[in-house]
């Protein structure tokens, strides 16, 4: 009866019962989903991008001319298509 109790408890039936399985997959399923949402999640925001939340597309464009990155022409014609 001992013997019975502690192989279920501790696990020692392979995949089939026992506390310590239990742990083990909710363990493992925890770390699959947490990888896959920072996976997700890192996708979608990159370091180099020009897009800050809350930044509208003419804010952008303002920006990138006022640092230099657009000539004046470059500026108009882009703010006239956003328009």
């Amino acid at each position: 009866m001992y013997n019975d109790f502690c192989a279920n408890f501790f696990g020692m039936i392979p995949f089939g019962g026992g506390f310590i399985n239990l742990i083990i997959w909710v363990v493992i399923i925890g770390a699959v989903i947490f990888l896959l949402f920072n996976i997700f999640r890192s996708d979608r925001s990159t370091e180099d991008s020009d897009v800050r939340p809350g930044q509208r597309p003419l804010e952008i464009l303002k920006r990138r001319y006022a640092s230099g990155e657009l000539s004046k022409e470059e500026y108009e014609r882009m703010k006239n298509e956003l328009r």
